[in-house]
């Protein structure tokens, strides 16, 4: 079976690197318009590409995050899918409760958890 994406779109987190540079791959090589999202830059080429949109964003900024969502789909006129690939963790698996930097641990579920509930609350509305 085919499957016809012509004149979807979506939106990828997490999108410059692994897992979301790989989905961001497939989905404009499908015929997806992409929108990009990361901290981090991707590779040069995905720059050039028509299909593809990037910003520069820190995922746990709503304001930015619904400024950015709307103009891409004001530019497209629909969002298809949403595809969370951001995670980070930025201390050591093995660390004892008692040594948790709790400043850590709270950026780390804001960026893992409730970037993904922004995100879902900004774009399902903006689904077909």
């Amino acid at each position: 079976m085919k499957l016809n994406f012509k004149g979807k779109s979506a939106i990828v987190t997490g999108a410059s690197g692994g897992m979301g540079l790989q989905t961001v791959n497939k989905l404009q090589h499908a015929g997806l318009k992409v929108l990009m999202l990361d901290i981090e830059e991707p590779p040069k080429r995905y720059l050039q590409n028509k299909k593809i949109d990037f910003a520069k964003i820190d995922v746990t900024d709503f304001a930015e995050l619904k400024k950015i969502i709307n103009i891409f789909y004001k530019k497209n006129k629909s969002i298809d899918y949403l595809i969370n690939t951001t995670g980070v963790l930025w201390f050591n698996k093995d660390v004892s409760a008692i040594n948790i930097n709790f400043d850590i641990w709270d950026k780390v579920f804001e960026v893992n958890l409730k970037s993904m509930a922004y995100l879902a609350k900004l774009v399902i509305p903006k689904m077909k």
